[in-house]
């Protein structure tokens, strides 16, 4: 699960589905079973930028249940590869919901947002999780965004730009 960047230079934070990463910790890791480790990456921004504290407060308090795992404090690169080697993605505004979508990874997104319904993403993680148990998440299907380009097409501003 990426975090989001969590500085007071961050207007986006407002958009945040949850308080700060420190709840979105603690409310998906409850939600998860007891078989079930949470990876964390934390942004490389906060990690430069900002204060990681309560972040680190609420990995330690789940009892190991939920892993900070040491990132890339430039290129995010660990998270990327977490996007291809987890079971299942868990992501809130992070554009990192791009990498687990490429490689096929089952995503819950956890937004105030709209997901496309190309994504496949599940709105809920105790959902997601259980279809990861029982061997039917669903995940991205390659083919679907191509359902869009004639669309686009349509569109003055994409004309010529959307690749056949």
């Amino acid at each position: 699960m990426p975090l989001e960047y969590e500085h007071e230079e961050n207007c986006f934070s407002q958009h945040h589905a949850f308080p700060g990463n420190a709840a979105m910790i603690e409310q998906v890791a409850h939600q998860l079973g007891e078989d079930t480790i949470l990876a964390v990456t934390n942004h490389p921004l906060t990690e430069l930028y900002g204060d990681t504290s309560a972040v680190v407060s609420a990995v330690f308090e789940q009892r190991g249940k939920v892993r900070l795992i040491p990132g890339d404090e430039i290129h995010g690169l660990t998270t990327l590869a977490l996007a291809r080697y987890c079971d299942g993605f868990v992501v809130g505004n992070s554009k990192s919901w791009s990498a687990a979508a490429f490689w096929g990874t089952p995503i819950a997104r956890l937004s105030r947002f709209a997901t496309g319904a190309w994504v496949n993403a599940y709105d809920d993680v105790t959902d997601l999780a259980g279809d990861l148990a029982l061997g039917k998440a669903r995940a991205f299907e390659p083919v679907d965004p191509a359902r869009w380009q004639p669309a686009l097409e349509h569109h003055s501003e994409w004309a010529g730009k959307v690749p056949a």
